[in-house]
């Protein structure tokens, strides 16, 4: 996947993401909440419980491994949403260096799924000139979001090695 597929995948799930977002607070709020209220064992003992029928396990060696199933759950959830919420916030920092029509054609376009007929028909612009300005926004957004440039025939950025660093072509 390239940087331009890459910033609209990205831009066509910031919405989903950040319901995402607010339904793994909840997630890790309810996971640590359980874990403080799990009861700690007494001791722990590794060896079969009395009784017959085999190898059981003892009640303090379920609750060390649920507690340690949940502190394993806990730390996925919090990097995945470490990852999102990063993700979340460079598209928001990004979309504030847009114009307002660029803002509004990309709020149309990927957050809410309008055609470009009702794009150029809320905005007042044709439907040609919204669709081809969407195509310049998200090559913008991939040099903000990526520092790599997309370069379709000479028209677009591209990123050039530089004495300092990367620099824009």
């Amino acid at each position: 996947m390239n940087e331009l597929e890459k910033v609209q995948e990205w831009l066509r799930h910031y919405s989903e993401w950040k319901y995402y977002l607010r339904n793994n607070k909840i997630l890790i709020q309810s996971i640590e909440q359980e874990i403080a209220l799990e009861a700690a064992p007494r001791t722990a003992r590794y060896e079969v419980a009395p009784g017959g029928g085999g190898k059981r396990e003892s009640q303090e060696e379920k609750a060390l491994e649920r507690k340690q199933e949940l502190q394993d759950r806990l730390q996925d959830l919090k990097r995945r949403t470490f990852i999102v919420s990063t993700r979340i916030a460079m598209i928001e920092n990004s979309l504030k260096a847009l114009i307002r029509l660029d803002r509004a054609i990309v709020q149309y376009r990927a957050f809410e799924g309008l055609s470009w007929v009702a794009i150029s028909m809320r905005l007042g612009y044709g439907e040609k000139f919204v669709r081809v300005r969407y195509k310049k926004i998200t090559q913008k957004l991939a040099v903000m979001l990526f520092g790599a440039g997309y370069d379709n025939d000479g028209g677009g950025p591209s990123i050039v090695p530089g004495n300092g660093g990367a620099m824009i072509a």
